[in-house]
């Protein structure tokens, strides 16, 4: 039989700030893309793939006693091997809002805004890219299932 294995002293108080935590609702604060189509036109027509960079940043914008609110700041980037400057660049800048029915120690609202909160983010991130980039009459980017991405 498997041996059950005890909560760590950390733990257990992070347990109990998840189980009482409540997400409230995310948005879109801020985009912006951007397209070189005469570079993206000539890359494509000498048959050369673009190389996509990709950055996340998650940090707490506010925090109360009660309730927090995490920014989640993404940079998507394509790039050819002919030109310095990226052909391709999405920035976009969630945010969502977290209640608790408990006190909360900053201490676990960082370590959320560092871990679970990308698995919240993610799925809108990656609908919002597939889409601008379809709506940008480019070829449409599809980021992974996961947030671990490595471009």
């Amino acid at each position: 039989m498997p041996k059950k294995t005890k909560l760590s002293p950390t733990t257990e108080p992070y347990k109990k700030f998840l189980t009482n935590l409540k997400f409230l609702g995310l948005g879109l604060d801020s985009s912006s893309t951007n397209v070189d189509r005469v570079v993206l036109a000539n890359t494509r027509s000498a048959g050369h793939a673009l190389e996509t960079g990709f950055g996340a940043e998650y940090k707490v914008l506010i925090q109360e006693s009660d309730r927090f609110v995490i920014g989640a700041s993404y940079s998507i980037t394509q790039k050819s091997k002919d030109a310095p400057e990226p052909v391709v660049t999405i920035n976009v800048l969630f945010s969502a809002l977290f209640e608790s029915a408990v006190s909360l120690d900053p201490a676990h609202v960082e370590r959320f805004s560092q871990s679970e909160a990308k698995l919240i983010f993610w799925p809108y991130l990656r609908f919002f890219v597939s889409d601008i980039t379809s709506r940008m009459s480019i070829d449409q980017l599809l980021l992974p299932l996961t947030f671990e991405f490595k471009a």
